[in-house]
């Protein structure tokens, strides 16, 4: 039988998954980590007493995802049609609040309930690898 993790911990541990795949994902997942990271600076109960410092490696790195970002998406409006841009931006902001929806139901699914859990998984893989995407298909139209 398995142990269940603390939602405090699988917090801490989802913010910084979230902000290392920030960058391969074009920022999509950027704002559940940010989310994320916020909440686990802000706990009041601990159980393991490392939340706090997962969430502020989150942050620090969702800052660094941003700092990155930033200038490839300010290219991006110089390089290729601004109509474009915008229709890519926009897919992003929808592939970001799917992120962040699937992100708060993976934290409040009980794990036991595997094929919910599987199912709220399912759509964060989703909304990354459409980032990815996003991301691929941004640099073969810089190319």
């Amino acid at each position: 039988m398995a142990t269940v993790i603390p939602i405090s911990d699988r917090r801490a541990r989802l913010a910084l998954v979230l902000a290392l795949l920030g960058i391969p994902s074009l920022g999509i997942t950027v704002p559940a980590a940010i989310w994320l990271g916020v909440g686990a600076l802000r706990q009041q109960r601990l159980s393991s007493g490392g939340e706090p410092a997962m969430g502020f490696i989150a942050l620090v790195i969702a800052g660094l995802d941003v700092m990155m970002l930033n200038p490839v998406l300010l290219k991006t409006f110089d390089i290729i049609d601004p109509q474009l841009a915008w229709t890519g931006i926009g897919w992003g902001l929808a592939l970001a609040t799917a992120a962040g929806i699937c992100t708060a139901a993976i934290l409040r699914i009980h794990p036991e309930r595997w094929g919910a859990l599987l199912f709220a998984r399912a759509g964060l893989i989703g909304a990354m690898v459409g980032g990815t995407a996003l991301f691929v298909q941004l640099i073969a139209v810089i190319d």
